[in-house]
This record gives structure tokens, C-alpha cells and sequence, in this order.
């Protein structure tokens, strides 16, 4: 046995020790290494061989080896990707979808293919260099994040483009976008660190409660746009990642158990004739929704539209650029023309 050998086995017996001892099992050390790289590591690049405790009889040292290892995670702007790391595969799943509705919109409505085209082009583009940016810096600004979410929301009541009675679109000139969009996606970022900041505090009342008067303002400036169908869409998406952040069963089983009551409660009364709390679209979306044979003309048109469309090209589809008496070519697209640019350009 060699002499470096020798001391590396010395040492390792010499912490055994000390850890049964202490009464800390090998185990117990593993679960403490792995819980002090987790907490570092938001903070500090490094990779988990790097973390090492060494227990003593008085004392729980922790080094961290490796060159970069003192360098601040949210001093990097470029996220460090190897090239043999970078998900290829995913941009090239994106780029075949992307095509893929790309012909299908020039199939229904040859006018907006080169309109999805451009999108297209600009949101791969977008994705490839967002996927360059360290997701750990962005979200240091997480706060400002929030303040610009609501600036937007604000600016959309004051400054909005107002379409059929409803105003929830920014005209910056080149451009038309809709603020609650990002909404989705600030949620999502904000949240994401707001949780992860007080991970050990989740199920305790004022992280909810916190959590909860944060998501109140977006709620409400989107939905008083009006847009009901955002405001539902962000509300299941802030239900969502507190789930994930780890609330307690306990605690979800008593909201559900009182939620799922009072949402049919409330469908019951809104579908009834001049109830004061949706306005009549609104009301007759659900009432579409509910019962789309009895607006078929209109409201559900698009709904039922879409179940021909399924039922008659069934699994092999009617083809490209079909004139079958049975396809929906002619008819009107799946979604209007902002929506689908926009989903495209995402």
C-alpha cells in the first residue's frame, strides 16, 4: 500500500470515529453534504464532489475545492454550457413543431404563412439566446421582475389598445403585445425564488399569506381588463407552483374541499339570467361551453368546429392543403389570427 494510500485510509477511519461518536452515521453525513451543496450551490457554481465535511470532536468543517469555486453565481451572466451539453435535441423538436404549424396555417390560410414564419424565426432566435442566460442571475432581479409585471398591467388600464369591448393589448407601435402573457411566465420566475427563498417556511401561515397578497394584484388588473379566461389560466398557475413548492397534503385537502364546492356554487349562479357578476360574453362562453349545441353559430363555433375537425381527419388527418368536402379548410381557424401569430412567436 502506498504511503498516500495509508493516510487516506487513516483519515477515513479517523472520521468513522469520530462520526460514531458524535452519533452521526455515515448516512447522516451523506444527507448533511448533500443538504449544505444544495443551500451553496444557489449561490456558488460548483459540483457536489466538491463540498466535503470533515468532522471533528469539537467542530464540523466544511471545505469547497475546485478553482472556480468562490466565484458568485450571480456575477456570470453567460450561463457556462459545455457544447456537448446543450440541449440540441430539444431546439430541433421546437423547430419540426414550429414547421409543422407552420404548413398547417398555410394549408387553412395561405395569407399568414410568411406572417408565422417571421414569428417563428424570431422566437427560436429568442429561445437560443434566453437559453444562454444563467436562470440563477435572472432571477436575482425577481422583485424588479415583479414591479415591471404590474407597471405593465397598470399600463394596459391607461394606455391599452381597447378591442371588442375589451382592453388588454400594449401598441408599442412595431409592435401589439398583451402584458398578461408575460404575466404567465413572470409568475412562474418570481414565485419560483419568492418559495425557494423561504423553502423551510412554506406551510407556515405568513408565507402563504405573503404568497397569496403578492398574486392579488395581478388577478385583478387582469381581470379587469377584462380578461376571465387569464385570470383563471394565472390563478391555476399560482395554485400549481405552490404545490410544487411543497405545501402540505393537509393544507391542499382543506382548500379543495372548500374551493371545489364553492366554484359550482358559482358556475350555478353566473349561468343564471342578470346575475351581476359576468358580462354577458363572459357568461355566454360558459353557457358555450356548458351546452355548445345551443350556440353553435357563435360562441361554440370554434369548439365545435374543432370536433369536426378531429372526427373527420381522424388519426391520418385529411392531408396537406386538403379540398375534401369534409375538411375545415375553409372554415374559421382553430384560433384568430393575434392569438395564433403570438403563440408562434413564443
Amino acid at each position: 500500500m502506498s504511503v498516500p494510500s495509508v493516510h487516506i485510509a487513516k483519515d477515513r477511519l479517523r472520521n468513522l470515529l469520530i462520526a460514531d461518536r458524535l452519533m452521526c452515521t455515515p448516512d447522516m453525513s451523506e444527507r448533511m453534504t448533500s443538504d449544505i451543496y444544495y443551500t451553496i450551490s444557489k449561490y456558488i457554481e460548483l459540483k457536489p464532489e466538491a463540498v466535503q465535511i470533515e468532522i471533528t470532536h469539537s467542530d464540523i468543517h466544511i471545505k469547497i475545492t475546485g478553482e472556480n469555486n468562490l466565484k458568485l453565481q450571480f456575477l456570470n451572466l453567460k450561463q457556462r454550457y459545455n457544447l456537448k451539453d446543450y440541449k440540441f435535441t430539444l431546439i430541433l423538436l421546437v423547430l419540426a413543431v414550429s414547421v409543422i404549424g407552420v404548413f398547417m396555417v398555410g394549408s387553412a390560410n395561405a395569407e399568414y404563412q410568411p406572417r408565422q414564419i417571421m414569428g417563428v424565426g424570431l422566437g427560436l432566435l429568442a429561445m437560443v439566446v434566453i437559453s444562454l442566460i444563467d436562470y440563477k442571475w435572472i432571477l436575482n432581479f425577481y422583485w424588479l421582475m415583479y414591479v415591471v409585471n404590474i407597471a405593465l398591467l397598470l399600463a394596459v388600464i391607461f394606455l391599452g389598445t381597447e378591442a371588442n369591448g375589451a382592453t388588454r393589448w400594449l401598441d408599442l407601435g412595431f409592435v401589439q403585445f398583451q402584458p398578461s402573457d408575460l404575466t404567465k411566465l413572470i409568475t412562474i420566475l418570481f414565485f419560483a425564488r419568492f418559495l425557494a427563498d423561504r423553502e423551510e417556511q412554506i406551510n407556515k401561515k405568513k408565507t402563504i399569506l405573503e404568497a397569496i397578497g403578492l398574486i392579488i394584484p395581478s388577478l385583478l388588473l387582469v381581470y379587469k381588463q377584462p380578461s376571465l379566461s387569464a385570470t383563471i389560466c394565472i390563478a391555476a398557475l399560482f395554485c400549481v407552483i405552490m404545490f410544487m413548492a411543497g405545501l402540505s397534503y393537509k393544507f391542499i385537502g382543506t382548500v379543495l374541499a372548500i374551493t371545489i364546492p364553492t366554484i359550482a356554487l358559482v358556475i350555478g349562479i353566473v349561468v343564471q339570467p342578470n346575475q351581476p357578476f359576468l358580462k354577458d360574453y363572459q357568461q355566454k362562453r360558459i353557457l358555450a361551453w356548458l351546452e355548445p349545441e345551443a350556440y353553435a353559430t357563435e360562441e361554440a363555433y370554434q369548439q365545435l368546429n374543432s370536433v369536426m375537425a378531429i372526427g373527420s381527419g381522424q388519426l391520418n388527418g385529411k392531408g396537406y392543403n386538403s379540398d375534401a368536402t369534409t375538411s375545415v379548410k375553409n372554415g374559421i381557424l382553430f384560433w384568430n389570427r393575434r392569438q395564433t401569430l403570438f403563440c408562434n412567436y413564443w
